[in-house]
């Protein structure tokens, strides 16, 4: 486990170390192979990760924790590799056993799926739906933190679900209230929901909020990726 934590924080000469010292020790089985799987994603071996993950995945002996574990890592090698699909199927199984982390990065995974040019709009909304279930699970029976509800808002603005959406906006200002002094993107959505559900005059407040909040941080520059939400919250503040 250690050194696995090691080769998870960026660390893989030292993790090669234990790895090397596990085997003068005699060490063997799945302890050594989880930690040959981490050193080599942190080494950028990508296709050597995935394929020992592979291996020890179909292994019937192999314990379930130690199996997601290895999921987990080919999953993350996936996306290095920019094989969006293949991401999601591994981190699909290492998120079987229900662990928050590897459940946020299923989700994390669906969603960055809608930002695919190639992918059909109507598959861009299956995809962000998963997304969103999984989020809403996360967030009912884990640990509430702001990004969460916070990127559960986003989807569900997303998947047009404007009801849930402003419940989890209100819910991440009441939980968290002083982020919407802070953070942008609560008034924002809030300014979005307004003009899709035909209420602009409302839509304007919350888009002046949120522009104070964008100018005052700097946090959207001329070409970043929300810089056209930004223009529109300028439209709706006329």
């Amino acid at each position: 486990d250690y050194a696995i934590a090691l080769a998870r924080s960026g660390d893989p000469a030292k993790a090669r170390d234990v790895l090397a010292e596990a085997k003068g020790k005699g060490i063997a089985g799945t302890a050594l192979k989880l930690i040959e799987i981490s050193c080599a994603y942190m080494e950028s071996d990508y296709k050597s990760c995935i394929s020992m993950a592979e291996e020890l995945t179909n292994d019937s002996s192999v314990d379930k924790d130690s199996a997601y574990e290895a999921a987990s890592f080919a999953g993350m090698a996936c996306e290095k590799l920019g094989e969006s699909a293949k991401r999601v199927e591994w981190l699909r199984k290492a998120s079987e056993g229900g662990n928050v982390t590897y459940l946020k990065m299923l989700a994390d995974a669906y969603w960055q799926l809608v930002s695919d040019p190639y992918i059909m709009e109507s598959q861009k909304k299956v995809y962000a739906t998963e997304s969103c279930k999984i989020y809403e699970q996360i967030c009912n029976n884990y640990h509430i933190t702001y990004d969460n509800l916070l990127n559960l808002a986003i989807i569900q603005y997303y998947i047009e679900d404007y009801t849930k959406s402003w419940a989890t906006l209100d819910q991440c200002i009441e939980e968290y209230p002083s982020k919407y002094k802070e953070d942008y993107h609560l008034s924002m959505y809030k300014a979005f929901i307004y003009e899709d559900t035909g209420r602009a005059d409302m839509a304007k407040s919350e888009a002046r909020i949120a522009l104070e909040i964008v100018e005052k941080s700097g946090q959207v520059s001329a070409g970043n990726i929300e810089s056209e939400a930004v223009d529109r919250l300028r439209s709706l503040s006329r």
